[in-house]
């Protein structure tokens, strides 16, 4: 898809209002578009709108709530927003539908939690 390739470059050369603009085109082509969901997520965090990432991340736990990268990255939000006991569980929940996943493996070290 166009729209998500684009907001991929976007994203890349750092310009993340383009970006957002693009996935949101995207989930308007195809609203069940899960990884465009997250982009988007992933774009408002990078802003330092940890709120507005977590809005955008618990939309994609609800599309898909078998998608760990959006349980990861809601981990991280929640995590951004002081709200630890939460982002312990979103990281809990990532590695529970991805074992292998390192990401959140990592995080909840750096939190003093076993994974």
């Amino acid at each position: 898809m166009e729209e998500l390739l684009a907001g991929d470059r976007s994203f890349a050369r750092g310009d993340y209002a383009e970006a957002a603009r693009a996935y949101e085109r995207a989930l308007e082509l195809d609203p069940a578009f899960v990884e465009a969901r997250v982009y988007l997520g992933d774009c408002r965090y990078q802003t330092g709108d940890h709120a507005g990432a977590l809005v955008e991340y618990r939309r994609a736990v609800e599309m898909n709530p078998d998608f760990a990268p959006a349980w990861n990255f809601m981990g991280d939000a929640l995590a951004a927003l002081g709200r630890t006991a939460e982002a312990v569980e979103a990281y809990r929940k990532a590695l529970e539908l991805n074992p292998d996943y390192a990401g959140p493996r990592t995080k909840l070290r750096q939190l003093g939690e076993e994974p």
